[in-house]
């Protein structure tokens, strides 16, 4: 089974969506998650991806009030997979409920999110992160794949991850996060949100499929220097085997981040 995320980046022109999807169809993966998807593009991937015999749901359709995702709430998700599937809830206790969109297939619980970014959220981003993990850790018997663009970590370390309630300094790693949001949120409190998805993933009964430190989804030049962050991730059952993971890092121009594949076996 072929699993591909890929967070959009809002985009809305009709020629940047027509590239997204013709890369998105070549990919012929049995299992779709899309990310930073908006009102303006919803129906022409939807469109097209029933056209092509998907199955889809979008997070959109489930929201009860469409009018108040605008602004930092005007990203959505979509799930299309080539075999039925069945929408769930909504996860209502969320403080953006339609950044994470469930779908049972078979006997597979499939789940896109989008976390927020902490630079633009603060203490959203932390309890969205703590409303999943224990959504995810209340379905932990099941066969779950975990998609999305999660804004985590700020780098795999050897042995373990640095969080964004983290920061190096002179060699040595301490906790502190963003200033402007030390008044609301601990350092501590931060750093456990973030690892104990990735630190944990055994607990859930998952594994991360791409075990390169290395590699990267998301990019940005500071001061001539390239820094990269590999935020984008699909997460497998723990009895799965993960093959042939890329990501494809030569579509920039169609979103700031790469997409993401994993043959799942």
């Amino acid at each position: 089974m072929k699993v591909l995320t890929w967070n959009l980046n809002s985009r809305t022109s009709d020629d940047v969506v027509n590239e997204q999807l013709s890369f998105i169809f070549a990919q012929d993966a049995d299992v779709i998650c899309l990310q930073e998807v908006v009102k303006n593009s919803c129906g022409s991937l939807q469109g097209a991806l029933k056209h092509a015999d998907y199955c889809v749901t979008n997070s959109f359709s489930l929201a009860p009030d469409l009018n108040v995702l605008t602004g930092k709430r005007k990203y959505g998700e979509i799930i299309a997979t080539k075999r039925l599937h069945e929408a769930l809830p909504l996860i209502a206790e969320l403080p953006y409920p339609e950044r994470v969109l469930s779908v049972q297939m078979d006997d597979y619980l499939i789940t896109s999110t989008h976390v927020p970014p902490g630079s633009s959220n603060g203490l959203v981003k932390v309890e969205h992160l703590e409303i999943l993990y224990a959504y995810l850790l209340k379905h932990k018997e099941s066969n779950k794949i975990v998609c999305g663009d999660f804004n985590a970590p700020q780098k795999f370390l050897p042995s373990q991850v640095l969080t964004w309630g983290q920061r190096e300094k002179n060699n040595k790693v301490i906790m502190q996060i963003n200033p402007k949001w030390k008044d609301i949120c601990t350092p501590e409190r931060w750093d456990q949100s973030e690892r104990q998805i990735f630190d944990k993933v055994e607990e859930l009964n998952l594994q991360l499929s791409c075990q390169d430190n290395e590699e990267y989804s998301w990019s940005f030049n500071r001061q001539g220097n390239i820094i990269k962050r590999r935020y984008d991730h699909i997460f497998i059952p723990k009895n799965h085997k993960a093959a042939d993971c890329q990501y494809y890092h030569h579509l920039k121009k169609l979103s700031d981040h790469s997409p993401h594949t994993v043959v799942m076996e």
